[in-house]
């Protein structure tokens, strides 16, 4: 509405890979729940053979360690997608595409997005 964006289709770029990043975050938040049903179903399966604390210490650890590794992935998965972002940018500006008002606006936004996962 500024006319910082002076061509529809860098608008309509820029918004759908905002789109598809929070999609992405949708998809992997709903991976993490059925990996804890995983988690609470091997628990119990555990626990008919062994106690509570040797069913946390194996089995437990084994989903943590996944865990941690897919959460690391899925972050550098999302800062690859802003930093893909960012690079349109800098593009959309050369083609003046974009003002420089509104390239410094969206940079900043962005790069506070990539700190902050």
């Amino acid at each position: 509405d500024e006319g910082t964006i002076t061509k529809i289709t860098a608008k309509n770029n820029l918004i759908k890979d905002l789109t598809d990043i929070k999609k992405f975050q949708e998809k992997y938040g709903q991976r993490v729940s059925r990996r804890d049903t995983m988690r609470d179903k091997a628990i119990a399966q555990c626990l008919k053979r062994k106690n509570q604390a040797w069913c946390d210490k194996k089995v437990g650890k084994m989903f943590d360690i996944v865990e941690y590794r897919l959460s690391k992935i899925n972050q550098v998965a999302i800062k690859v997608k802003y930093n893909l972002i960012l690079m349109k940018l800098d593009l959309y500006l050369r083609l003046k595409w974009i003002n420089l008002e509104g390239y410094s606006i969206i940079k900043e936004d962005v790069k506070y997005l990539i700190n902050n996962i």
